[in-house]
């Protein structure tokens, strides 16, 4: 799915980055009911 990441871009220079991982596909956590059965897939 989506990760954050810091990349180190060497001399003391970072980058933060959003990520999406090839291949993965898991259910939304953000923005849905906690209450919602897409929410309790995507914590299991």
């Amino acid at each position: 799915d989506t990760i954050d990441v810091t990349i180190n871009k060497g001399f003391q220079t970072f980058k933060n980055a959003r990520v999406r991982l090839l291949g993965i596909d898991t259910a939304e956590t953000h923005f849905v009911n906690h209450d919602s059965e897409k929410y309790r897939l995507g914590v299991e």
